[in-house]
């Protein structure tokens, strides 16, 4: 992981969920892609419960996020 890695990393204003979430949330994840590096790259992705917004959050390096994120449409697209 990289130095990012609690919940006050992430920029408030990131956060975001599917539109199929709805607005009060649903059972769904949110996705931050605002922590940036120096050079202004994603530096480090987060993960929370949509339900739990005050709650801890995963960080995940960005090659890492890729890797689950691709594994993830894989896995839906052979179902």
């Amino acid at each position: 992981m990289t130095g990012h890695n609690t919940h006050d990393s992430f920029p408030v204003d990131g956060w975001r969920s599917a539109n199929r979430c709805g607005p009060d949330g649903g059972n769904c994840v949110e996705v931050n892609l605002a922590a940036r590096d120096a050079a202004g790259e994603i530096d480090v992705v987060g993960i929370r419960d949509s339900k739990r917004t005050a709650g801890p959050a995963l960080a995940f390096p960005v090659a890492g996020w890729r890797s689950f994120r691709t594994a993830t449409i894989m896995d839906n697209i052979r179902h």
